[in-house]
């Protein structure tokens, strides 16, 4: 995956994104969308997580989870691939840990996390397989992963993901599966997922996540090292 894909140009014009008039402002908007999504997360896995663990969230963007894993205490560094998100989540939150690291390579060495999260990542990569292979690398034994996809069997009215040009690793889950089992996770467990559409521009509060066996919008899965 290469930056130049997801410059200022990806953000401000070419993608969804463009409708946030500013940074803070996309970072405002989703953290209000990501608010069920991290309740979702809490409850069933990162509620076993210390005070102080290490979390790397992969392709952070601008992130809609990372105020929630900061007020819960969690120690949180934050990847993606694009220089220009990374100096503009600076600007937002100058004292984290923010880097600009493209997960397609193995992270620094000796840095060890108790859990990472990539949320709508994955399918933006070429080569996802390597990438799962330096997720596991960076996790500390028995280290959660924690991931969503888009779901190409999703029956949930506008989710047709493929009219994103930078979504080229779509695949069912049972494929997700045997990817991350491949390369060494062991219980993986995952699911599909829904929320209510256009809820969350109301009030974030009025949003849930749905779980259902196969057609829900987008593919959860949790793995452990």
């Amino acid at each position: 995956m290469t930056e130049t894909r997801f410059d200022k140009d990806y953000f401000r014009v070419r993608s969804t994104y463009r409708k946030f008039k500013d940074s803070q402002t996309a970072v405002r908007r989703l953290s209000d969308y990501y608010f069920c999504h991290y309740l979702f997360l809490k409850k069933k896995f990162l509620k076993e997580l210390s005070t102080g663990a290490r979390v790397l969230e992969i392709g952070c963007g601008y992130s809609g989870l990372v105020n929630y894993l900061v007020s819960d205490s969690f120690k949180y560094t934050g990847i993606d691939v694009s220089d220009y998100i990374i100096e503009e989540m600076k600007g937002i939150f100058p004292n984290l840990d923010l880097r600009r690291h493209d997960i397609a390579e193995p992270l620094p060495g000796g840095e060890c996390y108790k859990a990472a999260i990539a949320l709508e990542v994955f399918e933006h990569l070429a080569d996802p397989e390597a990438a799962a292979v330096n997720v596991y690398n960076a996790l500390e034994d028995g280290g959660l992963f924690l991931m969503s996809v888009p779901n190409p069997r999703s029956r949930v009215p506008f989710t047709d993901w493929h009219n994103d040009k930078t979504h080229i690793s779509v695949r069912p889950r049972e494929k997700w599966e045997e990817l991350l089992e491949k390369v060494g996770f062991g219980a993986v467990h995952s699911m599909t997922i829904s929320t209510i559409p256009f809820f969350w521009k109301i009030n974030k509060h009025l949003n849930r996540v749905f779980i259902s066996q196969d057609y829900g919008a987008a593919i959860f899965i949790a793995a452990q090292k």
